[in-house]
């Protein structure tokens, strides 16, 4: 499975958990709930998903209930700075 082969729907969730991870450095499922307004168990499905896909799978922490990215995370997609500081926004005013 790629990223190609997710519906966009799915796919911009993964996308969005990858960003979480690669310019915050954690990622947990409050995070695509709160963005995507969708329930706990599609946000669970997401992260397995992004699991699968990950080439350097995060780690959880459980005391966090985070994924936390390793020091050799690698993106699933190339960065855009014009959408990835949308992750970083939303942490920073607390925005949806």
């Amino acid at each position: 499975m790629t990223i190609n082969d997710l519906k966009y729907a799915q796919r911009e969730r993964v996308i969005f958990l990858d960003r979480c991870l690669t310019w915050r450095g954690a990622a947990n499922r409050r995070d695509p709930i709160d963005r995507f307004r969708i329930s706990s168990a599609q946000a669970a499905i997401d992260f397995r998903t992004y699991l699968q896909l990950a080439p350097v799978p995060p780690d959880y922490d459980p005391v966090r209930k985070a994924y936390i990215a390793r020091a050799n995370h690698q993106s699933l997609m190339t960065p855009s700075l014009t959408t990835d500081f949308e992750v970083l926004e939303i942490v920073s005013t607390g925005v949806v």
